[in-house]
């Protein structure tokens, strides 16, 4: 038997998916919202006797493997490991996948990381110590921040001394400066000199998706009024720390992601820590007002609603801004979070102990477009057009009905005419790299879009597996799947239809199951309309293959 296989005959399909959501009985079966698309009637089933589970909505399914892998975005061998703990299987070594990084590599990472844990233990329990001392400046700041020893013990917040203190202990342990170099714990003086990089700061741990301590941010304690000192102090970008690929709190986020399909991104780490403890549990940093794709596209994998919530300046106003154009590209819905204008950021608002329910956010254009009004209406005719290009700018990566809302709504308050409104942004869309429906054109070459490809291939295999399901003809069904493996990757993992049915045969019988409706005749014949329709939009893949041509036109005629 292999490890896959008993790791499932000891866990039920339903209690492990029961933990990440509610889920609830239907007959011989279980049905959920499907946390993998927007949805408001459940259209996720489990199949406790198949040990599966499959989504009739957007065609996500698999095992528990299938599922907590997609669902906690970790890698195939993450998930073995993670579901192996539960089930209490003893993992050999055959079963986990070898590091491609030479063993010296290897063991120098691991190294950097157990150090890492060690310096967060450090400093934490430092901290914890001093807690207890309720007259030490440190306590006293601590409780005026609201940071009590329940939240300091979430986020694993630590104290750095005055004195070389981590010096101190690598040299009774034996420690290695080097690495505690690499690692971004000690820096060095002018005359090359190890020294502790974090002095009088409170320590602020950053872990990564795995649970690993990777850097810092300390923060500088009131009592320090040093001009050349940053209030803000961060680890390096090393191996270990990739700023550009962390959202600081997402470990602590991300079921809370799910489970409210939203998350409020904010731009201190000090911030999520405030937001947390008052019950925002769904929201992350991207530790100051830079932010790259690369973090956007982590995000996406957990929700595409966010509420940006960052700082009440110019720069965090400007931040958004970026912010807005980048994650709307990206296909995000975005919204503003609301902070009182009397206060800096979330945090210091959090800190007057407000009622949470009485915080709003809204659409993020009607936000922009409420803040800039004057700019809208000035009477400076330079002032009024530079508005206007800006929010045109923010126009750009919109669906057709919501350009037309909100040019409706500029035109309205500046008095300048739809059809003007609706010149200028055409010209800023002509300027953009062209996007067709299922590509975009950058730098001479064709990439697809992610955001329309994954919708558009959801679609057609869930209605190619209604097709299956209502059992049309099998050679008919046969020629399309020739046809559609050119439009869905996944249909070209397998050989041919045989193949793909013998390995979907257990999601077919789960949908037979749970739809009565299957076999109705105009229901299948909009299904195979629809997937005509695509084929002709999809023709220049295969029509100059004459075997594949001639199936084109069969598919064309079939009709049930």
């Amino acid at each position: 038997m292999s490890v896959w296989l008993e790791i499932k005959n000891k866990l039920s399909v339903e209690e492990v998916i029961g933990e990440y959501i509610n889920v609830e009985s239907s007959g011989a079966n279980y049905r959920c919202i499907c946390p993998f698309h927007s949805e408001n009637t459940p259209s996720m089933m489990i199949s406790p006797v198949k040990q599966i589970w499959h989504c009739f909505g957007c065609g996500a399914g698999g095992d528990i493997f299938k599922f907590v892998e997609d669902y906690e975005n970790l890698t195939k061998q993450e998930t073995l490991q993670k579901l192996a703990k539960k089930a209490g299987v003893k993992l050999e070594d055959k079963h986990i996948k070898k590091d491609k990084r030479s063993q010296e590599e290897i063991s120098t990472y691991n190294q950097g990381l157990k150090l890492l844990d060690w310096s967060k233990n450090t400093f934490h329990r430092i901290l914890l110590n001093t807690l207890s001392d309720r007259k030490n400046p440190l306590t006293q700041y601590c409780l005026k921040r609201g940071l009590d020893q329940n939240i300091i013990e979430t986020f694993q917040i630590g104290y750095a001394p005055k004195q070389n203190f981590i010096i101190a202990l690598a040299d009774k342990y034996n420690l290695d400066k080097s690495l505690l170099f690499d690692i971004g714990i000690l820096g060095k003086n002018k005359s090359g000199y190890y020294k502790d990089k974090f002095i009088d700061r409170l320590m602020i741990p950053i872990f990564n998706q795995k649970e690993n301590t990777v850097g810092f941010t300390g923060r500088v304690l009131p009592w320090d009024t040093s001009e050349n000192r940053p209030k803000y102090l961060n680890s390096p970008q090393n191996e270990w720390f990739n700023k550009s690929e962390i959202w600081f709190g997402l470990n602590l986020a991300k079921n809370e992601i799910n489970k409210t399909k939203t998350a409020i991104l904010v731009e201190g780490n000090m911030d999520v820590v405030a937001s947390y403890n008052y019950g925002l549990k769904n929201t992350i940093a991207s530790q100051g007002t830079s932010f790259t794709t690369n973090q956007l596209q982590i995000l996406k994998r957990f929700t595409k609603n966010i509420q940006i919530a960052f700082d009440n300046d110019n720069a965090g106003n400007i931040a958004g801004q970026k912010l807005y154009n980048e994650a709307s590209r990206l296909g995000f819905e975005i919204n503003k979070f609301h902070i009182p204008k009397d206060y800096k950021d979330i945090d210091e608002y959090l800190q007057t102990k407000p009622e949470i329910s009485e915080l709003e956010s809204t659409p993020y254009l009607d936000w922009y477009i409420k803040t800039n009004n004057l700019n809208f209406i000035s009477t400076n005719s330079q002032i009024q057009k530079q508005q206007i290009n800006e929010f045109l700018d923010l126009l750009i990566n919109l669906d057709s009905l919501s350009k037309e809302q909100y040019i409706k709504k500029i035109s309205k308050l500046t008095e300048i005419s739809i059809g003007t409104l609706d010149i200028l942004l055409r010209e800023k869309i002509q300027k953009q790299p062209k996007i067709t429906k299922s590509s975009q054109v950058q730098g001479g070459a064709v990439k697809s879009n992610p955001k329309t490809d994954s919708q558009l291939n959801n679609r057609i295999r869930v209605s190619f597996q209604k097709l299956i399901a209502a059992e049309v003809n099998s050679k008919d069904l046969s020629i399309i799947y020739d046809l559609l493996k050119y439009q869905v990757p996944e249909f070209e993992e397998f050989n041919n239809f045989d193949n793909y049915l013998s390995n979907k045969q257990q999601e077919i019988d789960l949908l037979k199951e749970n739809d009565q409706n299957i076999k109705d005749k105009s229901s299948i014949n909009s299904i195979l309309s629809s997937l005509q329709h695509i084929l002709d939009q999809n023709i220049h893949k295969f029509i100059l293959d004459e075997d594949l041509k001639e199936k084109y036109l069969l598919v064309k005629n079939i009709r049930i």
